[in-house]
């Protein structure tokens, strides 16, 4: 709705509409209404003079019309065509919902009506709604179309057949605004032509009646001034409609332009939110993409590292299985190395293939275990030959680790050898222990039960697998030196000192290795064969063994670990190599610049020694020139003729060394050139304070000289006495 719409009725016709307007009947109080005309505030004096009704009047105000204010209830406006709706306070909604609406079909079930006149291009529907979708929605609603998401006021009434009449509210979530009617309303043309049907009755009825009260003159002119009062009171009152009415449409105007421009920023907003909201997604996508790729590809990497620690562990167990029977046949006598040996070779036929890589080195320490076990048995065999033969038994005890041995029949007389001790028995019960030296014994009661070395011996310990700090497992293997301090507790203490202590070592050797990381174990050798060394020294101290020191031989980590530790220290040395050669280059570059600039020096002290000495040298050319000059009148010609000697020769060059010839002006004039030359000798001046004047040498040509004004017969270029 805009201003330029309104056409301002002539006083005429306002009159017969405010006549007609308060000639029809007041509606009952069981149908309560808010009357406004299309145009509010024009019927404004016609309605304050009719009839009171018992309900509250409000004052009306510029450009409104009388508003009667009623409690709200469910009451209908019935079964009719056209309906118009007024009042409403919104400021938005109000502009929206205001005006005359026609019936437009039905829906649920109740009649719907659409608002004659389209606003900002949008319809206006006025429909019922049903509980289906929840007590909540149940009611009368206004919107822009049946059953749509925007809706502008709401009734809940769920019990009126048609529109109800009041208590609307407005927003559909605000309290109810009691200016809001809906009333029943004629149609547009039909309304037009009742008011001009209505309009010359009622002229005529009050042209009858003012000439009924005529008669007296006085009375005329009373109705005469009444009038006038009353035209000049309707001409104040419709400027001040008038007024009112721009005021308000520019209002409305304003506020649609407010609300247009509300909307584009919105939809602005909107746009750019939903921009943003789309880059964001798609960045949320690429960097979820991405995280997926990292995590399948860290998974997959882990994978990778289970599956080769699997390997690696089953290769340890398999490998230390080996290395069990592996000891078994290092510490073998003659009486079950082959059956130990047996047990060895059935237990690489199955846990061999799964060594994997470590398998050939697994199978080249069993053949050394075996090859050890026969040397070691073949040592001692031959003296328990010689002693069956001659029937002395001997006896050697800790066969595994010596081979010593000792008579285990004698005749009373033993020598015990150097750094040996026996221990002798009574009848089954321990007697005494025989140093080295000649010693008596009882014979059958007294008998050699153990003989023992006194001497320092080193007893390999095998390869084992043991797990670092970081959980790194790792190969490694040593040597154990002891010696026997006591040959009773060495006897008597422990079944085989040797397996004892060898196991005790291992086991001590696993439990120095977890305390530590695996770089650690290859820094820290010592401290970690110090710590072997007291944890089997505190046992074996018991057994009458010593152990004096323990070395660890090798250390092999993983194959992989051992690949990224080659990286690390070939990645090192290429890393000293760069910083080596880089310091190189730049000592090669000092050095370098260095000798150019000593160099450069020298050369420059030898070029100004050199030009210093051609400077002394022309010099003392030039003096005796002078000199030469100054002594013999007839050198000045000599100098003249040794100037036009090198003149002819520049010009000779010049020539030779250009395609461009340059030439005097006169080649064939020989004395010319030296006459020429002469004159430069000239106008050098003289040489010397006490130098004679030259003599001019004029030309050969006969011609005035230069130098002169005396002229010579010939060409020899010579001066004539």
């Amino acid at each position: 709705m805009s201003y330029s719409m309104y056409q301002q009725p002539a006083f005429p016709q306002l009159y017969q509409q405010s006549t007609a307007q308060t000639s029809q009947p007041q509606q009952t109080q069981s149908q309560p209404q808010q009357q406004t005309s299309s145009y509010p505030g024009y019927a404004a004096p016609q309605q304050a003079a009719s009839t009171p009704t018992p309900q509250a009047h409000s004052a009306p105000g510029p450009g409104q019309g009388q508003v009667v204010q009623v409690p709200p209830r469910e009451e209908a406006v019935g079964n009719v065509a056209h309906i118009a709706v007024t009042g409403c306070t919104h400021s938005t909604v109000g502009g929206i919902v205001r005006g005359n609406f026609t019936a437009n079909g039905q829906n649920h079930g109740r009649p719907t009506y659409k608002k004659d006149t389209q606003v900002n291009g949008l319809d206006v529907q006025l429909y019922y709604w049903d509980d289906r979708d929840g007590p909540n929605f149940c009611g009368w609603w206004f919107g822009p179309k049946v059953g749509g998401d925007q809706v502008w006021a709401y009734h809940p009434s769920s019990s009126a057949g048609t529109p109800p009449r009041t208590g609307w509210k407005v927003p559909y979530d605000g309290p109810p605004d009691p200016t809001f009617v809906i009333t029943p309303s004629q149609p547009p043309s039909q309304a037009a032509q009742a008011g001009a049907t209505q309009a010359p009755g009622q002229a005529q009825a009050a042209q009858t009646q003012a000439q009924a009260q005529a008669n007296p003159q006085a009375s005329q002119q009373q109705a005469a001034q009444a009038l006038q009062q009353q035209y000049a009171a309707y001409t104040q009152q419709l400027q001040q409609q008038q007024a009112a009415y721009m005021q308000h449409y520019a209002q409305q105007a304003e506020q649609l332009k407010q609300q247009q421009e509300q909307m584009q920023q919105q939809m602005l907003a909107a746009q750019q939110k939903a921009m943003a909201m789309a880059a964001m997604k798609s960045k949320q996508e690429e960097m979820k993409a991405k995280q997926q790729a990292e995590m399948k590809r860290k998974a997959e990497e882990h994978q990778r590292i289970m599956e080769e620690r699997k390997k690696q562990a089953d290769e340890q167990r398999a490998a230390m299985k080996i290395r069990q029977y592996m000891q078994k046949v290092r510490l073998s006598t003659e009486e079950n190395l082959a059956q130990h040996h047996q047990e060895l070779a059935d237990v690489m036929k199955e846990e061999l293939i799964k060594c994997g890589t470590g398998a050939p080195k697994v199978k080249e320490e069993c053949d050394q275990a075996v090859e050890q076990a026969k040397t070691r048995i073949q040592a001692w065999d031959p003296a328990l030959r010689e002693s069956s033969l001659t029937g002395n038994s001997t006896v050697s005890a800790e066969k595994p680790r010596h081979s010593v041995t000792a008579p285990r029949l004698h005749v009373g007389v033993v020598v015990v050898p150097q750094q040996i001790a026996w221990v002798v028995e009574r009848l089954g019960r321990f007697h005494k222990i025989l140093d080295p030296g000649l010693h008596f014994l009882v014979p059958v009661a007294d008998r050699i039960a153990y003989a023992h070395s006194l001497k320092e011996e080193a007893i390999p310990i095998p390869n084992q697998q043991a797990i670092t700090k970081d959980n790194v497992t790792i190969s490694i293997d040593g040597v154990l030196y002891l010696k026997v301090v006591d040959a009773y507790q060495a006897s008597y203490g422990v079944h085989d000192p040797t397996f004892a202590v060898t196991q005790l070592a291992q086991t001590s050797m696993r439990s120095e290795i977890g305390k530590m990381t695996l770089d650690r174990t290859f820094e820290e050798r010592d401290a970690m064969n110090h710590a072997i060394v007291q944890a089997v020294n505190a046992a074996a101290h018991s057994w009458g063994i010593e152990v004096l020191r323990y070395e660890i031989r090798d250390i092999i980590p993983p194959t992989s670990i051992k690949q990224a530790m080659e990286m690390e220290a070939e990645a090192e040395r290429r890393r000293r190599a760069e910083v080596l050669q880089s310091e190189g280059d730049r000592q090669s570059e000092v050095n370098l610049a260095e000798g150019k600039m000593q160099a450069a020096m020298r050369q420059a002290r030898g070029d100004a020694e050199a030009i210093r000495e051609r400077a002394k040298a022309t010099a003392e050319g030039i003096r005796m020139i002078s000199s030469a000059i100054a002594e013999s009148r007839k050198g000045e010609q000599a100098a003249s003729l040794r100037v036009a000697e090198q003149w002819v020769s520049a010009w000779k060059e010049m020539a030779k060394k250009s395609n461009t010839l340059i030439v005097p002006a006169n080649a064939g004039d020989a004395s010319g050139m030296i006459a020429t030359a002469t004159s430069i000798m000239k106008q050098l001046g003289p040489l010397g304070e006490d130098s004679p004047a030259v003599t001019d040498i004029p030309p050969a040509d006969g011609s005035k000289s230069t130098f002169g004004n005396e002229y010579v017969e010939g060409g020899d270029g010579a001066k004539q006495d």
